[in-house]
C-alpha cells in the first residue's frame, strides 16, 4: 500500500498522481487522506485486473457520507483530453475490498486509462468533491 500525503482542498477540487501505473501484472494500492469542507476523507485507489477503481470514503456520521459525490478525471500532462468517472461516497467503516470486487466507486477500465499513462509510469488526475443538492 502506497500512503500518499495528506491533503488539505479548500474547493474540492485536486490534481494528483499516481506512481508506478505502467507495472503489469502488479496489483498495487494507494490512499489518501483528504480535508475538505470540514470533513475528512480517505480516497483509496487499487490498480488490479486491468481496472483502476477510485473509493472515496467520508469519516464522520454514517448519515452525512450520503451529502457526498466526487469526480474524478484522469488527464493527460497536456490538458489536451481526459476521461471521467463519478460516484458517490461510502462509509469511511465500508469493506473496501468489497467495494472494489463489486466496482460500486469510480472505474476506468486499462483500455481507457492506459492513453493517458506518462513515459515515466505516472497517471495525473483530478478529484472533485462536492456535496449533493438536497431536494
Amino acid at each position: 500500500m502506497h500512503n500518499i500525503s495528506t491533503t488539505k482542498l479548500q474547493n474540492g477540487k485536486l490534481c494528483l498522481e499516481l506512481d508506478d501505473c505502467n507495472t503489469p501484472d502488479k496489483d498495487i494500492d494507494w490512499m489518501r487522506a483528504i480535508f475538505c469542507m470540514g470533513e475528512i476523507f480517505f480516497m483509496n485507489i487499487r490498480a488490479a485486473d486491468r481496472k483502476i477503481r477510485f473509493c472515496l470514503r467520508h469519516v464522520g456520521l454514517r448519515y452525512k457520507t450520503l451529502n457526498y459525490k466526487y469526480k474524478i478525471s484522469i488527464t493527460k500532462a497536456n490538458g489536451s483530453g481526459s476521461i471521467s468517472a463519478y460516484s458517490t461516497s461510502k462509509y469511511f467503516l465500508c469493506d473496501v475490498d468489497n467495494i472494489f470486487r463489486e466496482n460500486k466507486c469510480a472505474v476506468f477500465g486499462k483500455k481507457y486509462y492506459k492513453w493517458y499513462i506518462r513515459k515515466d509510469g505516472n497517471l495525473q488526475y483530478e478529484v472533485h468533491i462536492s456535496r449533493i443538492a438536497k431536494m
